[in-house]
């Protein structure tokens, strides 16, 4: 009896423990907007992201309203090119992708041939506006070095 007990409570905690990791997700959003100088929308620009550890590459066109969501991309850092006829090429590298989060894109066409091309180094968004949400990611090392009491003060 007491050894059904055991096997049920071992079945138990292995359906729950594969239920939560399920629910994980590892995979993040790009949001790209697309605009020119005056910060009016740019339609139908030819938007490219690739990852720039695996060289995988998503493309499309962007919306009429000169955005574009590339929904469950890996978490990485990615690669962002815009092309549109009549405007320069536009490349914005090191657009980081975090899991269960949307990043933001901002790329500004300017007029100019096909030929010429632009690129813009990506930095860290300083504030996001698609939530409330506070966070801050640790190395295990700096967890790691965190004084702790041992005296037994109080």
């Amino acid at each position: 009896m007491r050894r059904l007990i055991v096997m049920a409570l071992a079945a138990m905690i292995c359906i729950l423990l594969g239920s939560a990791a399920r629910a994980q997700r590892l995979d993040g959003t790009l949001r790209v907007t697309i605009t020119d100088r005056s910060q009016a929308s740019i339609e139908e620009a030819k938007v490219t992201v690739e990852n720039e550890a695996t060289g995988v590459s998503a493309t499309t066109s962007a919306s009429s309203a000169g955005t574009y969501v590339f929904p469950n991309l890996l978490v990485g850092t990615y690669t962002v090119t815009v092309e549109k006829d009549g405007f320069k090429k536009a490349v914005q590298k090191g657009v980081a992708v975090a899991s269960n989060q949307v990043a933001e894109a901002k790329i500004e066409l300017e007029l100019g041939s096909m030929s010429a091309t632009v690129q813009v180094e990506a930095g860290a968004d300083l504030v996001k506006t698609e939530s409330s949400t506070l966070e801050a990611t640790f190395s295990g090392r700096a967890v790691q070095d965190v004084p702790i009491n041992t005296t037994g003060a109080t």
